[in-house]
């Protein structure tokens, strides 16, 4: 995923954005496992987050890809 992001020379916003959700994953996943412990809710809440980053990431992208003009 952060290929995706990291793949222009020079970042859009959007590109920003989402390599700063993405370290923003990391983090939680470091703390929930420090603070929690339970390996179970480390999985199940980062794979909603990593789900609802994705759809994310396909809103911005088709949102562009229509506002695009047909070649």
């Amino acid at each position: 995923m952060v290929v995706l992001h990291a793949r222009h020379a020079a970042l859009s916003r959007w590109d920003a954005i989402g390599l700063a959700v993405l370290f923003g994953l990391e983090a939680y996943s470091a703390v929930f496992e420090l603070a929690f412990e339970f390996r179970y809710g480390l999985t199940a809440s980062l794979s909603v987050l990593v789900s609802l980053y994705c759809l994310g990431v396909c809103l911005i992208r088709f949102r562009a890809a229509r506002r695009r003009p047909a070649d």
